[in-house]
């Protein structure tokens, strides 16, 4: 728990024991928990990578500070270049190691 924890132990922190692992439990989440249907609606119809991130509000107590670290990420990395990138192939994400 992390040592600021509200007082009703609500708030966790998961560690991992790579990256590979965080990311697939990233991935897991923003597919399947029920606070990220907005997020999944908009990426069907087909919204940029910047547009997706304001539905990541939730994701972190920081709300829009958090949207707005990952937009900042997104623009010095010059991620736009990937928005119509498509996987090809099967894709493999292990839930978690």
């Amino acid at each position: 728990m992390p040592s600021d924890n509200a007082g009703d132990g609500s708030r966790r922190v998961r560690a991992f024991t790579n990256v590979k692992a965080a990311i697939a439990a990233y991935v897991h989440n923003l597919n399947s928990h029920p606070a990220y249907e907005r997020f999944r609606a908009r990426r069907a119809s087909g919204a940029s990578g910047y547009d997706l991130v304001a539905s990541l509000k939730s994701y972190s107590v920081r709300g829009s500070d958090y949207v707005e670290t990952i937009r900042v990420i997104m623009r010095a990395n010059r991620l736009d270049a990937v928005d119509q990138a498509e996987l090809t192939g099967e894709v493999q994400v292990s839930r978690y190691p």
